[in-house]
């Protein structure tokens, strides 16, 4: 693979030189009496191929559609056995957009179905944020749907993926891409449809988790040379990159409070993933979970911390001002079938309080 994202097939003869068999950004796998087996996007579809001479021949005859397949890497689900048998897995990633009230009864069902992933609200709640999955390639794409028109517009349109989308000051998104490296920050003007990449220190995977309600930083995850996540804030008008948490644990999924006095984040310090409370910009942190948590959003006037317990629960936790900071005893609401699969992450919670939009039913990323 190359820096610009093109791939090839490439064969190597012991002894000799590598040559180009085939242009494609796919695993590859030959199969007898003479084919190439590989996937175009969705589709998997087999080649003839001369393995004396290393050169193809003929139209890609399909094999199967909606194949699962992940453009950025290249990386389709399929395996065939020297018989001929073939096995693939189908691209099902489909979830849906809901409203819900807080015991978890469903309102009314929000646009198309599709694979979801990081909703976002924006201040004035009319438009919604998300990734969304492309079932061609499987990568991710950022979206905005006016809520009161019904309307959707695409923001990304790179053919790698991008999610964690956020909405910062002045117009612009703050979200992470995949582009010939782990993922990274950028910066979006919604008016022009230029990117500036953000470029903090580190190679590891970064993602931003949430913006200041001042606009004046933001806070992200990056993985460390351990393997674990650290928390770091970056300034959006000096640039400047700063720790917020970084320690043997991976802390993630940080949330400024709405007067931007407290953060919300998740470590697994315990021994499991256990949601936390901690003032901004430094400060101890008091836990909140007590049998493990997750995913912290906040209700819009900052009384109220919302989690998803481990076993899957929707819980609420009164949440005291800064000066007198203590979190109380959980209280559950039942909404354990609104929860999502692996990397959902897709909660936002209006100025009602209650627990409204998600990603309900279906996991994203079934291996």
């Amino acid at each position: 693979t190359t820096l610009d994202g093109s791939a090839s097939v490439m064969l190597l003869t012991l002894g000799g030189a590598a040559r180009e068999v085939l242009k494609v950004k796919s695993n590859v796998q030959y199969v007898d009496p003479g084919y190439l087996l590989y996937a175009s996007d969705s589709t998997l579809v087999a080649r003839r191929f001369d393995l004396s001479s290393g050169v193809v021949s003929g139209d890609p005859i399909v094999v199967g559609d909606q194949i699962n397949y992940f453009r950025t890497t290249g990386l389709a689900q399929f395996a065939a056995s020297r018989t001929g048998v073939i096995a693939y897995q189908a691209h099902t990633d489909d979830s849906r957009l809901a409203t819900f009230d807080r015991t978890g009864l469903e309102l009314a069902q929000v646009g198309a179905s599709g694979g979801y992933l990081f909703i976002r609200l924006s201040p004035d709640e009319r438009t919604l944020l998300f990734s969304r999955v492309d079932p061609r390639s499987s990568t991710f794409d950022i979206w905005t749907r006016d809520l009161n028109r019904g309307s959707e517009t695409r923001i990304t349109t790179d053919p790698s993926t991008e999610v964690r989308g956020h909405w910062a000051p002045h117009g612009t998104l703050i979200y992470s891409a995949v582009r010939g490296s782990a993922p990274r920050l950028f910066r979006r003007i919604l008016a022009t449809g230029k990117d500036e990449e953000l470029s903090p220190d580190g190679l590891g995977m970064q993602g931003a988790t949430s913006v200041s309600p001042d606009g004046a930083s933001f806070l992200y995850s990056q993985r460390t040379d351990r393997g674990n996540y650290d928390l770091m804030i970056r300034g959006l008008s000096d640039n400047t990159t700063t720790p917020f948490r970084t320690s043997e644990a991976s802390e993630t999924d940080a949330r400024f409070s709405p007067d931007g006095k407290l953060v919300a984040f998740v470590t697994d310090e315990t021994g499991r993933n256990e949601v936390v409370i901690a003032a901004f910009p430094s400060g101890a942190a008091t836990p909140v979970s007590t049998a493990g948590g997750t995913t912290p959003r906040w209700s819009a006037n900052g009384r109220e911390l919302l989690y998803i317990a481990a076993d899957g629960e929707l819980m609420a936790v009164p949440v005291r001002p800064v000066r007198r900071r203590r979190s109380e005893t959980p209280k559950g609401s039942r909404a354990r079938e609104r929860t999502t699969g692996s990397g959902g992450n897709s909660k936002s919670c209006p100025t009602d309080g209650c627990w409204r939009l998600c990603a309900p039913g279906f996991p994203l990323s079934s291996p």
